[in-house]
């Protein structure tokens, strides 16, 4: 009976790792594509969801594709 205890205890431990670990990759690849900004003022870009600080609205995530353009950007062609 110890040993089963012993061997659930050890699989629960590899398993909380692992998904923890896939978490934390996910979220890093996420801010690498991903920025705020303000709607009224776009020269604001922060790293961080927060307010802006010329007028205290609440930043805009906005994504970056894989070409470097903004999605929202109306001068960007597809």
């Amino acid at each position: 009976m110890r040993h089963r205890n012993w061997l659930v205890m050890a699989t629960l431990i590899v398993v909380i790792g692992l998904l923890s670990a896939c978490e934390k990759k996910a979220e890093h690849k996420e801010e690498a594509n991903v920025y705020y900004t303000c709607p009224m003022h776009p020269q604001v870009n922060e790293k961080k969801p927060g307010k802006c600080p010329i007028c205290g609205m609440d930043l805009v995530k906005k994504e970056i594709e894989s070409d470097g353009h903004n999605e929202s950007d109306p001068n960007h062609k597809h």
